[in-house]
């Protein structure tokens, strides 16, 4: 006796395949987005560290937070402006973030 199968059931099989292959694609999507978010989130964070170091130590100091943070310095300008402002570029995994600080002689910045 032979075994046959309704085309009915193949179409299942072929949708199924379909479904599970859109689901393991969005959930990729989702997870590069969610790694692209903490990069930048990431980089953000260490070119504010950075830009604190540069506003208390200068580029010097700035240069060496980044290193101990794992982020490259990409520019560092200062003193601009009122003479006590710094401004940093950071670059992290593809992921660049700008910052800036600025050194203050009283507590609170007045």
């Amino acid at each position: 006796m032979a075994v046959t199968r309704s085309p009915e059931r193949s179409a299942v099989h072929v949708l199924m395949v379909a479904v599970v292959a859109l689901a393991f694609l969005l959930a990729l999507a989702v997870g590069r987005l969610g790694t692209a978010a903490v990069s930048t989130e990431r980089a953000q964070a260490g070119a504010d560290a950075v830009a604190l170091a540069a506003a208390v130590g200068g580029a010097d100091a700035a240069h060496q937070v980044a290193a101990a943070n794992g982020v490259a310095v990409a520019a560092v300008e200062g003193p601009i402006a009122d003479g006590s402002t710094w401004v940093v570029e950071v670059e992290l995994a593809g992921a660049s973030a700008i910052a800036s600080a600025r050194a203050t002689a009283e507590p609170g910045g007045g």
